[in-house]
């Protein structure tokens, strides 16, 4: 029998369509990723589109990938993109990166 070990887990849901990049909950995403302490998981329905927008600007802001880059691990990086989702591409390229990450760091 296994025993369920103890978790100090924290959950946290942002509703966010794929289809519509709202740039609120973005900067929530990336503030609550700023401000953990230790490990954290990211996942959307399907661990796709939404999952690779939020680890995409990440990258960008945090890691400071350039866009090309970023974009290029979000089609390509097991991240399972659908391509009916080209708003997440344009928001990614049309990005003003400064003032999102100024958003992001308030």
């Amino acid at each position: 029998m296994k025993v369920p070990l103890p978790t100090r887990l924290k959950i946290f849901h942002i509703k966010m369509l794929a289809s519509k990049c709202n740039e609120d909950k973005i900067v929530l995403a990336l503030q609550l990723i700023q401000n953990r302490h230790g490990s954290i998981i990211i996942h959307c329905k399907h661990g796709a589109d939404r999952t690779g927008l939020i680890i995409a600007l990440y990258r960008i802001i945090f890691q400071g990938w350039d866009k090309k880059s970023a974009i290029d691990e979000l089609e390509n990086g097991n991240y399972n993109f659908h391509p009916i989702y080209s708003n997440i591409l344009q928001y990614i390229w049309d990005l003003d990166v400064e003032r999102l990450a100024e958003k992001v760091k308030k």
